[in-house]
């Protein structure tokens, strides 16, 4: 098996290039400058160098596609726009010169269908409601790749907040947990979390699964949790006490705006922004994954403990804590 990643440089896609090699599958990686990921030349993997715009000649006879780049945090919501989407245009440009027709993975999220109401989960079949740039520019993604399904065979996989080592959204989170501090809001909300091991194992099984070309699939631990359960969990692991703080609504604003005050001064987009709080202030965010389990046999292998022992394993290992 030949697969080609995009993104493979980033937390998910070194966690899935892992995967792959360790399954015997001959490996790609689309990587603007080779030059800045030391770690990725000790793999066994073919590095092309070049971006969504620029892509290289690529490999005769490559099996599977796994688009993992996007933009996931900005300064300026037109960058979602120009990645997420004109990027997978480009992308798919591309493809369209190969004799081949491999197969496409587009790895989207759950914000491009938007958050969940009154504890009812969001299904596929939904009508999608983004409620941020960030999640429009990612359902306009999937309808560029969705474009070409009559020329490849396309799977978007739609996933949850992901978590695991080498993630950096989650880490402030897990800081606090180090200093006994559990953070949550006034309302405690329901949310999916998906292990970054069962996420790759998910875009590893659409890859091997044989499925009708356009079709998209949640991927998410199929228990529900909250913010509190993630940091009762973590300070666990860490063996702290803690102490909840619950953060009310007008303070969150605050913070958010405080953040993106400072990230502007130093050119640097963080995790926290007027956006992400607009997120937060939604009902939920919950999704349906019983297309996942009835189609792919998909059922996540890590309960919440053990991915977030594994986790803040790694980064007391690697002194991110």
């Amino acid at each position: 098996m030949k697969a080609f990643l995009t993104g493979g440089t980033g937390f998910i896609g070194t966690h899935l290039i892992d995967l792959l090699l360790a399954r015997d599958v001959e490996v790609y990686v689309l990587v603007r400058n080779p030059d800045k990921t030391p770690a990725l030349l000790k793999k066994e993997v073919r590095v092309l160098r070049g971006d969504l715009f620029s892509i290289p000649a690529l490999p005769a006879g490559l099996d599977i596609v796994f688009h993992l780049a996007g933009k996931t945090r900005s300064l300026n919501s037109d960058d979602y726009y120009t990645v997420n989407q004109e990027g997978t245009a480009s992308l798919f440009r591309s493809l369209g010169r190969l004799k081949e027709h491999p197969k496409v993975i587009l790895l989207s999220s759950q914000a491009a269908g938007g958050p969940s109401r009154r504890g009812q989960p969001v299904r596929e079949s939904d009508p999608p409601r983004p409620v941020s740039p960030y999640g429009l520019s990612k359902l306009r993604g999937e309808r560029e790749a969705l474009r070409f399904k009559n020329q490849f065979p396309i799977v978007i996989v739609r996933a949850c907040s992901v978590f695991g080592p080498q993630d950096r959204d989650f880490l402030t989170y897990f800081r606090l947990a180090t200093k006994g501090i559990v953070l949550t809001l006034r309302e405690n909300k329901a949310i999916s979390l998906v292990y970054v091991k069962d996420l790759v194992e998910a875009l590893f099984l659409c890859g091997r699964t044989g499925l009708p070309s356009g079709e998209t699939f949640n991927i998410a631990d199929s228990r529900e949790c909250t913010l509190d359960d993630l940091g009762t969990a973590a300070a666990a692991a860490l063996g702290r006490k803690f102490r909840r703080i619950k953060i009310p609504k007008g303070l969150l604003y605050l913070i958010s705006l405080l953040y993106e005050a400072g990230h502007h001064l130093t050119r640097n987009a963080g995790v926290i922004n007027r956006d992400k709080y607009h997120e937060l202030m939604q009902p939920g965010w919950l999704v349906d994954v019983r297309k996942a389990a009835e189609w792919l046999s998909f059922r996540t292998r890590y309960p919440l403990d053990r991915a977030v022992q594994e986790t803040i394993s790694w980064y007391t290992a690697e002194r991110w804590l």
